[in-house]
């Protein structure tokens, strides 16, 4: 039996992002490249934020998983495809499975810090996104 004294923390989700519950019951299972991801940037805490604007990646060795939005990529992250729903932790650089919001409502100004998503993102964004 272990009795030791263990530290957990637990994430608070935050989704003040959302602007309305529209499309948030029909999320789209996707694994996450968390390499593609730059801790300083993306999760000092220890976890991607739910809201992080991610893209479909079409070439290289990653091709088939999310990696973030970035405009300046030409490996498919230059192409918005959504926004992770929920936080996900990150424990390592392995990929990791997350939900992707692909149709609804987002109030950008309450986007996550260093999420990087830009007016040419938005005007390209999938008709089902609506920005406001």
């Amino acid at each position: 039996m272990d009795i030791s004294v263990r530290t957990i923390s637990y994430l608070v989700e935050d989704r003040a992002w959302l602007g309305s519950a529209h499309g948030t019951d029909c999320t789209e299972s996707i694994t996450v490249a968390v390499s593609e991801f730059t801790r300083a940037t993306h999760y000092p805490n220890g976890a991607i934020p739910s809201g992080m604007p991610v893209a479909l990646i079409t070439s290289g060795d990653k091709t088939g998983l999310y990696g973030p939005y970035d405009p300046a990529k030409t490996n498919g992250q230059q192409h918005l495809a959504g926004h992770l729903f929920s936080s996900i932790r990150v424990d390592g650089g392995a990929n990791v499975g997350a939900a992707l919001l692909w149709h609804g409502s987002i109030v950008t100004a309450r986007l996550p810090a260093g999420h990087g998503l830009d007016a040419a993102g938005i005007a390209a964004a999938p008709g089902s996104l609506r920005y406001r």
